[in-house]
């Protein structure tokens, strides 16, 4: 309810007392709320890594998981367009006014909004709650064993080090985790 009530006081701040009139107020009313999105997924992901263990079921890992990447990826793009435009404004202060108009930031927003979407479709499709066969843990990612190489990796690694046998997962990245 915090993050709700925080979305629409500021969103009630910048249209009151701000306008939306320039470009830059409403690429950085958009990076707010790219940001809002992104840190949003942030406690789930800490009690996620804390714990090493998924406890809040599928449903939400796929939420949360689409959340993080669309605000990861949209943060990023609106950067860019921010950067862009007050390069437009800095260098080429007279000619870019056709350039820098309202109608265009929202055509940009709305590219930037759509193409992150479909950017993290594939984490939010694929992304799930598995239990490892190794370990007694549910993890939230995506599914990892679509290919013999993420066992073989892991049983390498225990054939090879031993101690670590209780301590050793890889996730689908084939980024050793070792706790």
């Amino acid at each position: 309810h915090v993050v709700k009530s925080s979305v629409v006081c500021l969103i009630f701040y910048i249209s009151r007392f701000e306008k939306l009139t320039t470009v830059t107020n409403i690429l950085l009313l958009n990076l707010i709320l790219s940001s809002m999105i992104f840190m949003s997924s942030l406690p789930f992901m800490a009690v996620y890594m804390q714990l090493s263990n998924w406890i809040f079921g599928t449903v939400i890992c796929k939420i949360v998981g689409g959340m993080y990447y669309l605000g990861i990826y949209s943060s990023v793009l609106f950067l860019t367009l921010l950067t862009f435009d007050r390069h437009l404004a800095v260098v080429y202060s007279l000619s870019a006014v056709r350039m820098r108009n309202v109608s265009y930031a929202r055509i940009s927003c709305g590219v930037v909004w759509l193409v992150s979407i479909l950017a993290c479709a594939k984490q939010m499709i694929l992304r799930t709650t598995f239990e490892h066969s190794f370990e007694n843990r549910i993890f939230c990612d995506e599914y990892p064993l679509i290919s013999p190489l993420y066992s073989q990796l892991r049983q390498m690694l225990v054939k090879q080090f031993p101690a670590l046998k209780n301590h050793v997962s890889v996730n689908s990245e084939l980024v050793i985790l070792v706790q």
